[in-house]
């Protein structure tokens, strides 16, 4: 369905496509990627409405919560990479070291 759809005061406008005139845009849905508008004096009435659905269906305290195991998750994957980054290079340096010795570049003696 990429086409633009009317539901009621609704307007539900696919991505891509222009918003009609004297229609504003409210909010946009990530699921199927929508813009849902409604008439420009309303969208703004609409918007307010759905902030508010949606701040009493999640409350502040469940956000933050989200939001701190979010950060700490994607601070733990970062931690791994730095460590894991860091062995595989020190392996890679020791490996071109090797090979130097194994050709004969340097030598184990220190001057």
């Amino acid at each position: 369905m990429n086409e633009i759809r009317r539901r009621g005061i609704q307007m539900i406008v696919p991505e891509n496509h222009d918003i009609p005139k004297l229609w504003g845009f409210a909010w946009f849905e990530d699921r199927n990627s929508k813009s849902i508008c409604y008439p420009i004096p309303l969208n703004m009435v609409a918007s307010l409405l759905r902030d508010l659905w949606l701040w009493a269906t999640f409350s502040p305290a469940r956000l933050d919560s989200l939001a701190r195991r979010y950060h700490a998750g994607y601070k733990d994957g970062y931690e791994a990479g730095r460590r894991r980054g860091f062995n595989d290079a020190g392996k890679c340096l020791q490996r071109f070291i090797d090979e130097l010795h194994a050709k004969g570049a340097i030598s184990n003696e220190h001057p």
